[in-house]
């Protein structure tokens, strides 16, 4: 070790371990690791603030998610417009067309004429439920109103016929039957999930029918 002109010692730097005193060095070595420490508890506590401030974004969203799902008398309940176009219509006329096929020369055409006049499409369809009782519109046809549960009522229908109604919700859908001596036409009415869709499956069967007509109608909320 030797003097410079300041009269201060100079010291290489391999001998700094040497010239420090023990005390001095641990300090140093103590303050990093009190830094690193604190800089440890700092970002656990920068985590644990922000957690739950991503943790309430999300919430609305979980939320909204959890809307409950319509029943099925709500997704059925409303107007309805066809727009099944001409696609359908000529589906049914082909049905009338198979389910006669086998009829005699003489009944063939007047069943079918007569058959095509009571399966004219409706422009639009109305389910309502109230009071216990479903009422369905359907194009020119007389308003069926009867029992949810399925009770059998006395209707009239469009030609004046006296027919039995009934109207039953089977599973997700609305099952109605309409008879007479001359045969009875089944209708079943079924929503889509999100309620915006109605099918609408027609089947009619007779004695005087080789086989049964079955269609098929598709209508949208209106």
């Amino acid at each position: 070790m030797s003097s410079d002109n300041l009269g201060h010692a100079s010291v290489k730097p391999s001998n700094v371990g040497s010239v420090l005193p023990l005390g001095t060095y641990g300090f140093g070595r103590a303050v990093r690791r009190t830094a690193t420490v604190l800089a440890g508890v700092a970002l656990a506590l920068s985590s644990a603030l922000v957690a739950p401030t991503i943790a309430h974004a999300d919430a609305p969203a979980a939320s909204a998610s959890a809307a409950p799902t319509p029943s099925p008398r709500e997704r059925l309940s409303g107007r309805f417009l066809f727009v099944g176009g001409e696609k359908q219509v000529a589906a049914k006329d082909a049905a009338i067309e198979k389910a006669t096929e086998d009829m005699s020369f003489a009944f063939r055409g007047f069943a079918r004429s007569r058959l095509r006049e009571v399966t004219t499409v409706p422009a639009g369809v109305s389910v309502v439920f109230k009071d216990g009782n479903v009422t369905v519109t359907s194009g020119g046809e007389p308003p069926t109103t009867s029992p949810d549960s399925g009770a059998s009522v006395p209707h009239t229908k469009r030609d004046g016929k006296k027919a039995q109604l009934t109207q039953k919700l089977v599973g997700e859908a609305l099952v109605q039957t309409v008879s007479t001596e001359d045969g009875s036409r089944t209708v079943t009415y079924a929503a889509s999930a999100d309620g915006k869709l109605l099918t609408v499956t027609h089947v009619m069967n007779s004695p005087k029918l080789p086989a049964p007509v079955r269609y098929t109608l598709t209508y949208r909320r209106g």
